[in-house]
C-alpha cells in the first residue's frame, strides 16, 4: 500500500508517517521545510523517516504548480491508494492578524492539492481539521452541528477547507470518498512549542511563573498522540472500505479539562511548582471544547485509551532525568 502525507514533517503528520511506515506501508511526504530557518524538531523527524526504506520525501509547499510532477516522478508507475492531508498553517491566537498566509496555506493549498489529486487519480482523500470549526457552540460538539463562524480565522479557513473536501467527495464521481477528522487539542513528545502544555512545561523547567490567560477556567479535550493515531488508523480503514460519499468525524477523549487543572497536572507529572501570573485570554480562543464521540465509536470503533494523567506522565516524566 502506498500512501501520500502531506506537512510530513509536522508533529501529526510525522508521527502517522512513522507509525504507517512501522507496518510496512510506503510513505511519499510532502513538505515545505527546506532546512534554510533550521527547525530542530522537523530535522529530527526528517532524520528517522529517512531511515526507512519506504519512505519519500518531497520538499514541497502544497501550493506549487510542479507538485502534481514531481508525485508522479515518486510513484514510479505506483498507484496512491489515499492522500492525508496534514499540511496547514496552525494556530488560532493571532491567525486574524496574517489572513492572507492561513488562507493561501489552508484554503488555495488544500484546493490546489485536491485538484492534484485528481490528476494522479487518487480517489481517497482524509483531511486533518480542528475542534476550532465549533465556535462557541455548547459542548459535548456532534459532528451534524450546523457550523457557525468560529471565532479565529484559523478555524474559518479550516471550516472553508472542510467544506471544499466535502464538495470534492461529493463531485459525482462514483470513486470518490472522504473523511474529515476534526482533531482535539493534540498533545504528545514532540508537540508545538507554542501551545499550552509545552509553554508550561518550558516554564516549570525554568522555574519560570506560569502565564495564564483567563481565569484558568476555560476548558480542553486534550487528546494524546497515540489515540490521534489509532483514530487515524482506524478512520482510514472505513474510508478505503467506501466507494464514495463523506464523513466527519470527532477524535478526542470525550473530556473538557480546565487549564487550572491541567497546571495542577503538569506540575504532579515534573515534580515542580511556580507561581500562576493571570493575563486577559483572547477572543479568538474558545472557551470550551468537548468531543462527542458517539459517531466515532459507532463508525469506525474509536475509543480514546490515554486520559491526561497517563498521557502527561508519559510525555513529561522523561524531563525529570
Amino acid at each position: 500500500m502506498l500512501v501520500c502525507v502531506t506537512g510530513v514533517l509536522g508533529f501529526i503528520g510525522g508521527a502517522l508517517a512513522l507509525d504507517l511506515l512501522r507496518r510496512d506501508v510506503k510513505v511519499i511526504g510532502i513538505d515545505k521545510y527546506d532546512g534554510c530557518q533550521p527547525d530542530p524538531a522537523k530535522d529530527k523527524r526528517k532524520s528517522k523517516l529517512l531511515l526507512h526504506p519506504g519512505f519519500n520525501l518531497i520538499t514541497s509547499d502544497i501550493n506549487s504548480e510542479s507538485l502534481s510532477s514531481s508525485i508522479t516522478e515518486c510513484v514510479n508507475g505506483q498507484t496512491i491508494s489515499i492522500c492525508l492531508h496534514f499540511a496547514a498553517l496552525p494556530g488560532v491566537r493571532g491567525s486574524g492578524l496574517n489572513r492572507g498566509e492561513y488562507e493561501h496555506n489552508n484554503i488555495t493549498g488544500t484546493e490546489n492539492l485536491l485538484s492534484v489529486m485528481n490528476d494522479l487519480n487518487v480517489g481517497r482523500f482524509l483531511f486533518a481539521s480542528t475542534s476550532a470549526v465549533y465556535g462557541d457552540e455548547s459542548g459535548p460538539f456532534k459532528e451534524d452541528l450546523e457550523l457557525k463562524p468560529p471565532r479565529s480565522f484559523y478555524g474559518h479557513t479550516k471550516q472553508v477547507g472542510e467544506r471544499r473536501v466535502l464538495d470534492w467527495a461529493g463531485s459525482g464521481n462514483p470513486n470518490k470518498s472522504a473523511t474529515v477528522l476534526r482533531l482535539f487539542s493534540v498533545y504528545g513528545p514532540g508537540m508545538r512549542d507554542d501551545l499550552a502544555i509545552s509553554i508550561f512545561q518550558r516554564a516549570l523547567q525554568a522555574g519560570r511563573p506560569i502565564t495564564l490567560f483567563g481565569d484558568g477556567s476555560d476548558s480542553r479535550d486534550y487528546t494524546y498522540i497515540e489515540d490521534v493515531l489509532r483514530g487515524i488508523d482506524l478512520a482510514m480503514r472505513e474510508l478505503m472500505s467506501r466507494r464514495s460519499g463523506a464523513e466527519t468525524i470527532n477524535i478526542g477523549t470525550g473530556h473538557a479539562i480546565a487549564t487550572s487543572e491541567l497546571v495542577q497536572n503538569i506540575q504532579e507529572s515534573m515534580g515542580k511548582n511556580t507561581p500562576i501570573l493571570y493575563k486577559p485570554r483572547s477572543e479568538e480562543e474558545m472557551l470550551s471544547t468537548e468531543a462527542d464521540l458517539t459517531k466515532a465509536k459507532n463508525l469506525i470503533g474509536y475509543e480514546p485509551q490515554w486520559n491526561l494523567h497517563r498521557g502527561l506522565q508519559s510525555m513529561l516524566t522523561p524531563a525529570l532525568h
